[in-house]
């Protein structure tokens, strides 16, 4: 707990009460957002996209320009969790199932014939890119299920060229230092969480 900061809070809808393994499947999913105080003045808005899980978040800010004449910018920042793709080990309670649930029961065609993977990097690319045609930052974070090393199996570089996004830890730091966010045991396993950005306005 951080004294003065902003909790904004975006539990998953709990599954119908017939579901098998409900009491499992609510803990699936959900967002919750720490503000630091230093920045709670800056937030203007913070949206989730609607599939009921809460797996994308975004926290619009807005800050003072230092330049004279100038109007504020706003900027965005985008948390997400993309599923991975499906395997043979994808049980009902997960969220990969829910969001595929979701996803078949959905009255829009856009969605309702696409992966929950792809769903996932549909919206954060669509929050992405609208941001940025309207001249404002973008940094995404979080658990995207993939990599920006060159010649992974799982490799994103892909997506996030189409995002026009940066992969500073990737692209800077792993040539000078190999890193993990992830470990079994004392073993470093992979790098799947991110911090990209996108160019300054």
């Amino acid at each position: 707990y951080i004294p003065g900061a902003a909790v904004l809070t975006y539990p998953a809808s709990p599954p119908p009460p017939s579901a098998p393994n409900r009491r499992r499947a609510t803990t699936m999913g959900g967002t919750v957002i720490i503000i630091h105080p230093n920045w709670r003045h800056a937030l203007v808005r913070a949206k989730v996209d609607k599939s009921g899980l809460s797996i994308i978040s975004k926290v619009t800010f807005k800050i003072s320009s230092s330049l004279a004449n100038t109007p504020p910018q706003l900027f965005e920042i985008i948390g997400a969790y993309i599923p991975p793709r499906a395997s043979n080990t994808s049980g009902p309670c997960t969220i990969h199932q829910r969001l595929q649930q979701y996803l078949t029961s959905s009255s829009s065609d856009r969605f309702s014939s696409i992966t929950p993977r792809a769903y996932g990097q549909t919206v954060v690319q669509k929050w992405c890119l609208r941001a940025q045609s309207q001249g404002r930052f973008v940094g995404i974070t979080g658990d995207l299920n993939g990599t920006a090393d060159l010649g992974a199996s799982n490799s994103i570089r892909d997506w996030l060229s189409t995002l026009h996004v940066r992969a500073p830890l990737s692209e800077q730091l792993l040539p000078q230092h190999e890193y993990f966010t992830f470990f079994n045991g004392a073993t470093g396993v992979s790098r799947i969480d991110h911090v990209l950005h996108s160019p300054p306005p």
